[in-house]
């Protein structure tokens, strides 16, 4: 006797009004199929409760993309348990069974994206660039606090981050960002490992990584390609199609990361970017909304209240010496975001939260056309250095 298929005549004979045989999987097929039972029923509107939950809590920190669950297998090669992590179309498979989100894409950052080559270089090289710096430190932080007092249970453990853990969690997790959306270009890998051309990439790959997180498909426009006066990338928002060019300039000062010169401790903390936000206006395509970003760096100061920080009046000053937008003469800037995202100032203490200024403007070229995507921009930008523990969900 042949199988009967979902969408073949129902054998029962029953007919339409129109007289036209009922398909099998609209009659007598939901007969003999058990409904779930009550319990699978609550247990599944758990699972989907928990699920929009911490999407929920992801989205409060400005991340819109989802990231895969890890697993943890039997290596039938060694019959150990191992873990397996996805970052896009990639899968790395066979690494530690108790693996953290924070140690994988830390070692990711060091073995898979910088390179094997890359490390080999630093170990021999005089001038050390400022991301060997931040792993060698990151593994002193490690090894002093894996202790007894800060452990989570038998393989895991908790501390505070500092200044270098910090700086090289947040560059990793925005790798991984990019990664996973697909959308990190070699060339703005080779500006990163370079030392002269460092601090800006690092920077460009934060603001990059914002918007990845946002859901946004990411255009680099590097110099190969454009050779015109040009942003850093296009950000088109693939749910609302909004579509905006991003510029990222980053402030250098003397005797910090890769800058030559002496440490000027009065003058780190000055908001002198005018030379910066000139240069950023002259990158705007004039073809659509054009958000700039300038990071301060400059040391973080958590006790000091924004309206009394000397950046932040620097840059009040600065903004005042510009005329006043209005409808017959708007800004070109659909969004300025002044960021001071410089953990690396609290080297091995406790680091402080980063610090920013948005300044959105009532009249533009080119505004923000969605206020719901503005508001998404600004958490995520408010929210930025947060890393996301991700787990593995043993309960599905």
């Amino acid at each position: 006797m042949a199988k009967i298929g979902r969408n073949d005549p129902c054998p029962c004979g029953n007919k339409r009004s129109d007289n036209i045989p009922v398909k099998y999987k609209k009659c007598c097929w939901l007969k003999i199929t058990p409904p779930p039972s009550q319990e699978t029923i609550e247990e599944v509107i758990k699972i989907f409760q928990k699920m929009e939950s911490e999407k929920r809590a992801l989205q409060e920190k400005g991340i819109f993309i989802n990231y895969v669950h890890p697993c943890t297998y039997v290596n039938p090669r060694t019959n150990e348990k191992v873990k397996a992590w996805a970052l896009g179309n990639k899968l790395f498979h066979t690494r530690p069974e108790h693996e953290t989100f924070h140690e994988f894409i830390t070692d990711h950052l060091q073995k898979e994206v910088l390179g094997q080559d890359w490390w080999n270089e630093q170990l021999q090289a005089q001038q050390k660039h400022f991301l060997f710096r931040c792993f060698t430190q990151w593994n002193e932080w490690s090894r002093k606090n894996a202790t007894e007092a800060n452990k989570v249970d038998d393989h895991t453990w908790y501390a505070v981050t500092d200044g270098w853990a910090k700086t090289l969690s947040s560059l990793a997790f925005d790798i991984c960002s990019l990664e996973h959306t697909q959308q990190l270009p070699d060339h703005i890998l080779r500006r990163l490992k370079n030392y002269g051309e460092y601090q800006g990439a690092h920077y460009e790959i934060a603001v990059a990584a914002i918007f990845s997180r946002l859901g946004c498909k990411i255009d680099f426009l590097d110099n190969e390609r454009v050779a015109t006066p040009h942003c850093e990338f296009i950000a088109t928002h693939i749910e609302t199609g909004v579509s905006i060019a991003v510029e990222a300039k980053s402030r250098q000062r003397p005797g910090i990361k890769h800058a030559t010169g002496k440490v000027d401790e009065k003058k780190l903390l000055r908001g002198d970017v005018q030379k910066l936000l000139n240069k950023a206006l002259k990158q705007n395509p004039k073809d659509r909304p054009f958000v700039i970003f300038i990071d301060i760096n400059a040391p973080l100061t958590p006790h000091v209240p924004m309206e009394k920080k000397k950046w932040f009046t620097d840059i009040q000053n600065m903004m005042n010496t510009y005329p006043a937008p209005t409808t017959e003469t708007p800004d070109e800037y659909a969004g300025l975001f002044f960021t001071n995202f410089s953990p690396h100032y609290n080297g091995e203490s406790e680091a402080f939260p980063n610090e920013h200024l948005a300044i959105i403007p009532f009249h533009s070229n080119y505004a923000m056309p969605n206020p719901a995507f503005g508001n998404m921009l600004m958490s995520a930008v408010q929210n930025y250095g947060f890393v996301p523990n991700v787990l593995e969900d043993k309960s599905r």
